[in-house]
């Protein structure tokens, strides 16, 4: 069972009615031991629909920025709003249901099984919002052909 995302308090009603950004850093920074301070008090917002960017050299943070956002990972210091939800105090359960319903993943290597077609396995990330299988398969722009929707087809065995 995936847990409900916290409630929203009535300040947050206010906020969350005045379109809230998608994600929102505040002064986040994260340290790891070493000390190595891989962030360091970083404020952005993105808004839903912006399209973004985060270049930098190797080792500048751009990996323990991602993670923040994504709520992978949680900073040492700072706040992470995502869709205006503090996730700061948020138990693994909870923060996985607010994933499931405000964020989607691309990685850098897709990760697409063989045996599915690419409309299925995006599909498959619908299995933790609890969408039923049914749901999930039917599709209003399925092809007559399924075959012609695999990304990574199977090698064929006699």
């Amino acid at each position: 069972m995936i847990a409900a995302p916290p409630p929203v308090t009535s300040s947050e009603t206010f906020i969350r009615q005045n379109n809230p950004p998608a994600v929102e850093l505040r002064n986040v920074t994260k340290a790891y031991p070493g000390p190595v301070v891989a962030l360091d008090r970083v404020s952005l917002r993105v808004s839903r629909a912006q399209a973004l960017a985060i270049i930098g050299a190797s080792g500048s943070g751009k990996s323990t920025l991602l993670h923040l956002m994504g709520t992978l990972d949680a900073p040492t210091a700072g706040e992470v709003l995502l869709d205006g939800h503090h996730t700061v105090d948020l138990g693994d359960r909870q923060l996985a249901a607010l994933r499931s319903r405000h964020l989607g993943f691309v990685f850098q290597h897709f990760h697409l099984s063989d045996r599915l077609t690419a409309i299925e396995d995006v599909a498959s990330g619908l299995l933790y919002r609890g969408v039923p299988r049914r749901q999930r398969r039917a599709h209003p722009h399925r092809q007559s052909n399924p075959e012609s929707q695999n990304v990574c087809p199977m090698e064929k065995k006699n």
